[in-house]
């Protein structure tokens, strides 16, 4: 009863986050370790204390359990509570290159998924993108005029993983030159946008076109 009271006056206060499932993540506060760790002392303490030999021993018994039993309850409440996209990828988007390319990728992001038929946020797909203008420049690298941003490109696909990506794609038609072997030094399935957009020409050609022996 103790450890859920002080839980209770730990988290008054605290920001909740909530998903779209309603689910509420907290992260657990110094605090709220310390006094619950407390609490579990004092009342293992007290049993065991018969004698005053027997209290070290108490505190010593307290903080392991507590410690614990504490942690499993801690983990099993996260997962009950965790947030996650309905989907299972998540593209993540290397864009700066330049910013306004970025800006323009967003805009048709949403024209497309209007015309795909979504009406209101949630249709839409989840997607991180990471602008980082600092990438040296690729068209200057390209014709030997400046360093290659492949180092940058691979941090850059780096951090876009860690925030959760499952795919990674990069904003600027020139930067393919560099950003499958950026994608594999990073570890990461990359997404060529030139590529993708060829298939679909093709594929559109074909149907369209069903009598031509040469999209076939």
């Amino acid at each position: 009863i103790l450890l859920a009271i002080i839980r209770g006056k730990a988290l008054q206060g605290r920001k909740t986050c909530r998903g779209r499932s309603g689910a509420t993540a907290m992260p657990m506060t110094f605090t709220e370790v310390l006094l619950s760790g407390a609490a579990g002392l004092l009342s293992v303490a007290a049993v065991l204390a018969t004698e005053p030999s027997d209290f070290v021993l108490g505190l010593l018994a307290g903080l392991a359990s507590t410690s614990v039993l504490y942690g499993l309850w801690l983990l099993h409440d996260r997962s009950k509570d965790s947030w996650r996209h309905k989907g299972t990828e998540l593209v993540g988007v290397l864009g700066g290159l330049g910013p306004a390319a970025s800006a323009l990728f967003a805009q048709i992001m949403v024209e497309t998924g209007e015309r795909a038929g979504a009406l209101k946020d949630a249709d839409h797909p989840p997607m991180i993108m990471y602008c980082n203008p600092e990438l040296p420049n690729s068209r200057a690298a390209a014709v030997g005029e400046g360093p290659l941003p492949t180092k940058g490109m691979a941090y850059s696909f780096r951090q876009l993983l860690k925030a959760g990506a499952t795919r990674v794609c990069v904003v600027c038609n020139t930067a393919h030159a560099f950003a499958e072997e950026a994608a594999k030094t990073a570890g990461a399935p990359f997404l060529d946008m030139i590529a993708l957009a060829a298939e679909n020409v093709v594929q559109r050609l074909k149907s369209e076109h069903p009598d031509r022996k040469a999209f076939k």
